[in-house]
C-alpha cells in the first residue's frame, strides 16, 4: 500500500551548547553537530566535549548541536506511542537534513532559542540547497548508526558540509562470498537478540549503576560516560501499583529495531569516493583486533582511504567499536587536534588566542 509517509508527526530533540560570549566581533562561524550511535542519548557526548571545549580548540567554536534520533533518549519519550516497529536508517539522514536545511538558526548566537525552532524562510532554504550555509563552517562529528546517516547526509548535499569525523561509522564493505556474508548477519543478529532482552526497569538509579558495574560491557566505560547515561538515558516514573520506578528512556525494542535495518551503509560506502576532495574526512578507528571490520578483512583500512586526498585517520589504542563510550578523553583530543590543524586560519582572527603547541 503506497502512502504519503509515516501518518505520524516524530520530533527530534537536540542540545545546544553556545559559548556565553559568543558576538559578532567573535564569531568564527565554526559550528560542530554531533550524531551519537545506536542506543545512546545525546548527553553521552558530553565528556568528550567537556575535553574538547576545556582545550584551546573550543575558544574556536561557535555552537555545538548534540543530535538525538526520533527512537532515542527525550525523542523516545516524545514520540512514544507514534513510532513504527520498521525503520530506515535513511529516516535519520532525511531528519538531519531537514534540520540543517530548515531549521538551523542562520547565524550561531548566545541568545536563548525557543524550545521548538522555527522554520527558517523558504528563500533561505533553497539557498542553503543549492550552496551551503553562508555564516556557518559545519563540522559533523558522528559514531557508528550515527556516522554511517551523516555521511549519506554529507554524500547526498556536500554543499552543506565543512568537515567529516568519523568515528568507527557502519559503513560496511560488501562481501564477496556467501560465508563471509552469513558471519556479518550473525554478529547482526546477536546485537538484535542482546538488545530485545536487555533489561530497562530498575528500583533506583543506585540499582542500576550496581548492576551495570557487575556488567563487563558497561564496566568497560569511563565513568564520566556511564554516570551520564544514567543521568539523561533513564527516566523516573511508576509502576502499576504506582511505586517509583526507573525506567530505559529508549527500550530494547527500539533498539532493535534500528539493529534490524542492514541496506543503508551498503549505500554510504558506494558513494564514499565522491565526497568532494575539499570536505576534510578524519577516521577515528578501533584498534583492538576483535573489532568488528563491518566488511571482510581490511574493509577498516580500505574505508579509510577509499578517498585519500584530505583525509586521515587514527587508532584510539586500546578501544573496541564503542570509541566514545570507552575513550571519551582521547576522542576529545584527537577533535582538539583536528580543529587545530583544519581551521588553523579562524587563530589568525584577533580575538581568538593562538594556542601553545
Amino acid at each position: 500500500m503506497l502512502t504519503d509517509g509515516h501518518p505520524k508527526v516524530l520530533w527530534n530533540c537536540i542540545n545546544r551548547y553556545v559559548r556565553k560570549d559568543l558576538s559578532p566581533s567573535n564569531r568564527t562561524g565554526l559550528t560542530l553537530f554531533v550524531a551519537h550511535a545506536n542506543g545512546f542519548p545525546k548527553e553521552i557526548w558530553e565528556p568528550t566535549l567537556a575535553t574538547l571545549l576545556s582545550s584551546p580548540a573550543g575558544h574556536a567554536i561557535d555552537e555545538i548541536w548534540c543530535w538525538e534520533a526520533v527512537q532515542h533518549g527525550d525523542a523516545a519519550l516524545i514520540n512514544h506511542g507514534s513510532l513504527s516497529r520498521y525503520f530506515d536508517w535513511q529516516d535519520n539522514t532525511r531528519d538531519i537534513l531537514n534540520f540543517f536545511t530548515n531549521f538551523l538558526p542562520t547565524e550561531a548566537s548566545a541568545a536563548p532559542l525557543p524550545l521548538h525552532l522555527t522554520r527558517i524562510p523558504e528563500a533561505e532554504s533553497d539557498r542553503r540547497r543549492a550552496s551551503g550555509f553562508q555564516f556557518r563552517r559545519l563540522m559533523i562529528v558522528g559514531h557508528s548508526y550515527g556516522g554511517c546517516t551523516s555521511t549519506l547526509a554529507t554524500e547526498n548535499y556536500p554543499q552543506l558540509v565543512d568537515s567529516l569525523v568519523l568515528v568507527d561509522p557502519v559503513i560496511p564493505k560488501p562481501f564477496v562470498s556467501k560465508e563471509s556474508f552469513a558471519v556479518s548477519e550473525g554478529k547482526t543478529d546477536g546485537l538484535l537478540i542482546a538488545s530485545l532482552s536487555r533489561r530497562d526497569t530498575w528500583n533506583t538509579r543506585e540499582e542500576v549503576l550496581s548492576s551495570y558495574l557487575k556488567n563487563p560491557f558497561f564496566r568497560a566505560w569511563h565513568p564520566s560516560v556511564l554516570k551520564i547515561y544514567i543521568e539523561a538515558g533513564i527516566y523516573d516514573t511508576t509502576d502499576e501499583a504506582g511505586n517509583p520506578i526507573v525506567k530505559l528512556k529508549m527500550p530494547g525494542i527500539y533498539e532493535s529495531v534500528v539493529f534490524s535495518e542492514r541496506t543503508v551503509g551498503l549505500e554510504a560506502w558506494q558513494n564514499l569516493p565522491y565526497i568532494p576532495e575539499r570536505i576534510p574526512i578524519r577516521w577515528i578507528v578501533p584498534d583492538r583486533s576483535d573489532a568488528d571490520e563491518f566488511g571482510p578483512p581490511g574493509a577498516t583500512g580500505e574505508r579509510c582511504w577509499i578517498r585519500p586526498k584530505n583525509s586521515s585517520n587514527i587508532k584510539i589504542p586500546g578501544a573496541g567499536h564503542l570509541i566514545a563510550q570507552e575513550f571519551p578523553v582521547e576522542l576529545g583530543e584527537d577533535l582538539r587536534d583536528f580543529i587545530l590543524e583544519v581551521y588553523s586560519d579562524l587563530y589568525s582572527q584577533r580575538t581568538i588566542p593562538r594556542p601553545n603547541l
